[in-house]
């Protein structure tokens, strides 16, 4: 095994929510520290937040922007997974992006036709915000992917396939895929640089 890695998770979704990316992420989490790393997780919880509308169940952490760039500094991390777009996530990014950390992302739902159900915003806006969240010089990781994913990649964004609990963190050495015995696909998503 190679020598553990300080990671740092950020995302708006996690507990007490129960969801697909919480459920995902919570096993990335495990695995990892299963295998020796140092995972810590920046989410809501600790933070004045708002219900996110229409999804009451996620809490919008407000005014966390300084509180991420403080905890990243003193963490010091080895790698910055950012799960979510939301205040945490864009925090998070624009703390790497300062400190030329390479980060990688992940896409978990269809959030823009969501978004286009409850409110009278232009999909092509979202998926604009999207893109630009996602298509950074690091890469974007994506869940297995269905064919609704690539209605907007058109190949514009450096991105790679995992499957759910795959191990996404590995900078220098790969982690092996705990679920790739499964025939999942699943596999390795890597930063490719600051």
């Amino acid at each position: 095994m190679t020598s553990p890695n300080t990671i740092a998770i950020v995302t708006d979704a996690w507990f007490p929510q129960v969801n697909g990316v919480v459920r995902t992420l919570s096993r990335t989490k495990q695995e990892l520290e299963s295998r020796g790393h140092r995972v810590e997780v920046i989410s809501p919880h600790g933070y004045q937040s708002v219900p996110c509308p229409t999804y009451p169940e996620i809490r919008l952490a407000l005014f966390a922007a300084r509180s991420v760039k403080k905890r990243l500094t003193e963490l010091k991390p080895d790698a910055v997974h950012i799960a979510t777009e939301g205040p945490l996530g864009l925090s998070a990014r624009r703390w790497c992006r300062r400190n030329r950390l390479p980060f990688t992302t992940s896409y978990h739902t269809r959030f823009p036709e969501y978004i286009r159900l409850r409110l009278p915003i232009p999909i092509s806006w979202s998926y604009a915000f999207l893109k630009w969240f996602h298509d950074d010089p690091h890469t974007a990781c994506w869940w297995p992917r269905p064919p609704w994913k690539e209605n907007w990649l058109n190949g514009a964004l450096k991105t790679s396939d995992v499957g759910h609990a795959a191990s996404i963190w590995s900078y220098s050495n790969p982690i092996p895929d705990p679920i790739a015995s499964n025939g999942s696909g699943a596999g390795l998503c890597r930063p490719s640089g600051p």
